[in-house]
């Protein structure tokens, strides 16, 4: 019988894609894809960079030679520049 895995949230992907940002900066889709299966990485950093989840990213285009030189085409870079910041009120949690 098999098991069912649990839901891979949004909440998982981002700290997936965060914690591989810190460690490769200048990451293409590419690299975040088939490091931290996310399904869609251009999803996961669209919602990282919504003020609302707090993640500053830096992204800058690159023309890169293909075609053996003779032509070049557009790769996007990220850098994950700041973390979400906690408002001073919630540092003391009540359980």
């Amino acid at each position: 019988m098999l098991q069912e895995l649990p839901p891979d949230t949004r909440a998982d992907q981002i700290a997936r894609v965060a914690a591989f940002l810190e460690q490769n900066p200048g990451a293409t889709l590419r690299d975040i894809e088939a490091a931290c299966d996310t399904g869609s990485a251009t999803k996961v950093l669209s919602v990282m960079r919504h003020p609302a989840v707090g993640f500053v990213l830096r992204r800058e285009v690159h023309r890169v030679a293909c075609n053996d030189g003779r032509s070049t085409r557009r790769v996007a870079r990220f850098w994950l520049m700041a973390r979400p910041q906690r408002a001073q009120g919630e540092l003391f949690e009540n359980t």
